[in-house]
């Protein structure tokens, strides 16, 4: 039983600490970090945070706040999520153009928008939920994989810890966090060939 529980809370802090608001952040900080001019500005890079890091993470506590919406349960935390993450990259995508942002960066934020467009389409038309957290994990590490180094790839070793500890905790099937990571993953790769076609 005491296995069980220290099993219980590794997969607990290993969900936690790679939510998809710390990832975001933590690309984010490596793309500025080593490529800043792939960002028009600095204020372009503060705005990127704000809405790919901050806002999204406002679902949390708002979930948890208001009684009548922790009283609709897990199912109802993750569409308040979708709600929240998907106006906010509608937004940084926008700002995106209109600080005229690198396209390697614009394509950044799309591949947000769209990951959190398929991921709504598919709970709500289909009724199949794929991972947002695979999801998560999957789109930053192809992204930087690709527009910024080929040694990003071992971060899909970190990829194959969330989708283990996500299965153990029942939160997704081993399904529904294979095509939750390939949803990103595809925008990603569809994005860099076009990137290298343009």
């Amino acid at each position: 039983m005491e296995i069980q529980s220290k099993n219980t809370l590794f997969y607990k802090i290993v969900r936690i600490l790679t939510v998809a608001p710390l990832i975001c952040l933590i690309t984010s900080l490596i793309i500025f970090f080593t490529k800043n001019e792939l960002y028009a500005s600095v204020l372009s890079f503060i705005f990127s945070l704000v809405f790919l890091v901050i806002t999204p993470l406002l679902s949390y506590p708002i979930f948890y706040i208001f009684k009548s919406l922790r009283l609709k349960g897990r199912s109802f935390q993750r569409k308040l999520a979708i709600i929240f993450a998907y106006i906010s990259y509608i937004f940084v995508f926008v700002f995106s153009l209109i600080f005229h942002d690198s396209l390697a960066i614009i394509f950044y934020h799309l591949n947000y928008l769209l990951t959190a467009t398929l991921l709504y389409l598919s709970t709500k038309l289909i009724h199949f939920n794929a991972s947002g957290h695979a999801a998560g994990v999957a789109g930053p590490i192809t992204y930087l994989t690709l527009f910024i180094s080929p040694w990003f790839a071992f971060g899909y070793l970190l990829l194959i810890l969330v989708i283990y500890c996500s299965i153990k905790m029942k939160r997704h099937t081993i399904l529904e966090a294979i095509i939750g990571s390939l949803i990103p993953t595809i925008i990603a790769i569809v994005c860099f060939i076009i990137f290298i076609i343009i």
